[in-house]
């Protein structure tokens, strides 16, 4: 039986990346033209736990690297979508290695579709299908579909705030409030301030935005049949990660 990788908790996230998107247009709908975006990231995180169930795999750290693009792709109406493809790749280093995996991977493609309710108000639902896994044993059940939906109202052209939630049913917490604003509060400057992902952003150059934040991350991977042996503990083999 495969494990399900379901609560990673990182309790403390320090993330620096590149993106090719307007400053305060980084994320789709409120865009004030078709434009595809681009990014690459880099985090760091210490002071997280792994779990398996009631199974404590003590403390770790990792490294992320990861690419993403996202590209319009038509318009019915007023309704717009988008699609692209997220790569990412994160090690897992513990203080002593329990048997857990080493490294977990994403590889998918998601899909946007934004209905445009008013002149300044955007509802947004992002599907992100793909592969979540350690990439063992690779099959059916290492496919998940977590959804992300959000209201956007422009209160102004420098700030704009927004509300909604993040679905994932192989997670311990299956929904995630999310919520926020962001606040284009000195020229190049933006202040994306998510309760679980603030940031602030800077665009160095025209449409290329720098940033640096904190998140708290709770994602979900499904792991190889073998774990449950390896680790020594049985009974994680039907559990939660």
């Amino acid at each position: 039986m495969s494990l399900t990788t379901k609560h990673l908790a990182l309790l403390l996230l320090v993330a620096i990346g590149v993106s090719h998107a307007p400053a305060q247009e980084h994320a789709p709908p409120l865009r004030r033209e078709p434009s595809s975006q681009f990014g690459v990231d880099l985090d760091f995180v210490y002071g997280a736990s792994l779990k398996a169930g009631n199974a404590n795999f003590g403390p770790m750290r990792s490294l992320t690297a990861g690419i993403s693009y996202l590209t319009p792709v038509g318009y019915t109406g007023r309704w717009e979508w988008d699609a692209g493809f997220v790569w990412k790749r994160r090690e897992v280093k513990y203080r002593v290695n329990p048997g857990a995996p080493n490294a977990l991977q994403v590889i998918s493609a998601p899909i946007v579709a934004s209905f445009e309710a008013s002149e300044l108000s955007t509802l947004a639902i992002k599907v992100s299908p793909g592969i979540y896994s350690d990439m063992y044993d690779i099959g059916l059940s290492d496919i998940n579909a977590p959804l992300g939906i959000r209201f956007y109202h422009e209160y102004h052209p420098e700030f704009l705030w927004y509300l909604g939630a993040q679905v994932n049913i192989w997670h311990e917490f299956p929904v995630i409030p999310d919520a926020g604003f962001r606040w284009q509060f000195w020229y190049d400057w933006t202040l994306d301030m998510n309760l679980t992902n603030p940031r602030v952003e800077y665009e160095f150059r025209d449409n290329w935005i720098a940033f640096a934040g904190a998140q708290w991350l709770g994602e979900a991977y499904n792991t190889s049949d073998d774990l449950a042996q390896s680790n020594g503990r049985p009974g994680t083999g039907d559990t939660s990660l």
